[in-house]
């Protein structure tokens, strides 16, 4: 019996996601979706930017914390609310994590 079309997607996908995953290791995690499929295109590996987002989204089962804010970022009284960020630096020696 042949393999369903969403079989041959889903293989389809295994199989640029071993090169999405080559690329993302060369660059040392310092490409971010838009210059990884540059260079895919750059390696003469064709694809569609839709299908590229769809197939590099996260699809996880770890958890996600909720949008306490939501988006209300003015405050009735100082230390009510408190945030952070992570900024990801590429250097010789590798990924370096400056967290804000």
């Amino acid at each position: 019996m042949p393999p369903s079309e969403t079989q041959r997607r889903h293989l389809s996908d295994d199989a640029l996601l071993v090169h999405i995953k080559a690329v993302h290791v060369q660059s040392r995690g310092g490409y971010g979706w838009p210059r990884v499929w540059k260079e895919l295109l750059a390696r003469s590996i064709r694809v569609g930017k839709k299908r590229f987002k769809v197939t590099t989204d996260s699809n996880h089962a770890l958890p996600i914390s909720p949008n306490l804010l939501n988006r209300e970022f003015t405050m009735s009284e100082p230390d009510r609310v408190w945030a952070g960020d992570v900024t990801y630096i590429a250097t010789d020696e590798g990924r370096l994590f400056w967290p804000l």
